[in-house]
């Protein structure tokens, strides 16, 4: 129920996919990727809605380039994402550079799939086509094609929800991370 309530408060209806990023507004985050997706999914008539979870130098640019559609949210900084993480249906990684992404974690942790760009450590958290989709930096085509993946092959993405959900607690809960530190 709670959901249900933070998602009519946004504005995000049943039947609409929503894709996360949740990064500070950097160059580096690839947030214009992100942007220019969202652009080409809705494009192809499908359904979302986009969060843009943070704050940063970039908000004024950022806002500009989304101007005029209306399925893409900026929040501004949130204290705690956990309302917000909890209503997204797909995490995304647009970032030109990662070591190990706090985000995929979190997401994982909640059983959401993640859609990354394939640089630094994103490919060892995300495992193309098992628990999310991979893309090239800087190919937003590429991630539109992966959203939609996600957004209208159900069974594909119950897979990944799944396989992020038992990754995350074969390899990353805290109780594993201090044993393998112990090892």
């Amino acid at each position: 129920e709670e959901k249900k309530v933070v998602r009519q408060n946004l504005g995000i209806l049943p039947d609409e996919t929503v894709f996360g990023v949740f990064a500070r507004l950097a160059p580096v985050k690839g947030h214009t990727y992100f942007i220019e997706a969202a652009k080409q999914f809705l494009q192809k008539g499908a359904k979302g809605k986009f969060l843009i979870v943070g704050d940063g130098p970039l908000m004024d640019t950022l806002k500009s380039e989304a101007a005029g559609v209306p399925e893409i949210l900026f929040t501004g900084y949130v204290p705690d994402t956990t309302q917000l993480l909890n209503i997204t249906d797909v995490n995304v990684i647009s970032s030109s550079s990662e070591a190990m992404s706090l985000a995929i974690l979190e997401a994982m942790s909640l059983k959401k799939p993640t859609v990354a760009t394939n640089v630094g450590g994103n490919p060892q958290l995300v495992h193309h086509q098992n628990n999310g989709l991979l893309t090239e930096y800087a190919d937003s085509g590429g991630m539109a094609d992966a959203f939609l993946t996600m957004a209208e092959d159900p069974a594909f993405y119950q897979k990944c929800a799944e396989n992020a959900g038992d990754l995350y607690k074969r390899q990353f809960t805290a109780e594993i991370m201090v044993k393998h530190l112990e090892q």
